[in-house]
């Protein structure tokens, strides 16, 4: 039975059948809107060398660290070269398939590759 029926428990209020009215921001974050957040540089210099920093940090520490797990695993020398050659890889797969790409891409990439290749000479 529903409120429309003369004989409905339930009361004939307006603010029982109300649209609730939901807590979440207006603009939802989608995986598209994150990404192009991702892809956007820093607005300012000192930011963005440290950003630069830690990237090439980041990709220095991995390489050590692979270094690491080959020396003392050698058996997993597969993952670990996938691992080392997957920003090339993703850097060649995005310029034939993702035609229009923010070049802040690009520039990340190659701070990875600039890292990977100064952790290794650690």
């Amino acid at each position: 039975m529903d409120s429309r029926h003369p004989t409905s428990p339930l009361p004939r209020s307006s603010s029982v059948y109300a649209p609730r009215r939901s807590n979440l921001p207006t603009q939802v974050n989608t995986p598209e809107r994150m990404i192009h957040a991702w892809l956007q540089p820093p607005r300012q210099a000192v930011p963005a060398l440290l950003e630069a920093i830690a990237w090439m940090l980041t990709a220095a520490i991995l390489r050590w660290s692979a270094n690491w797990v080959l020396a003392a695993m050698p058996a997993l020398w597969v993952p670990v070269a996938l691992l080392l050659l997957l920003p090339a890889i993703l850097a060649v797969s995005l310029s034939f398939w993702a035609a229009n790409l923010s070049p802040v891409l690009g520039y990340r990439l190659i701070l990875i590759a600039i890292g990977l290749v100064l952790g290794g000479k650690l």
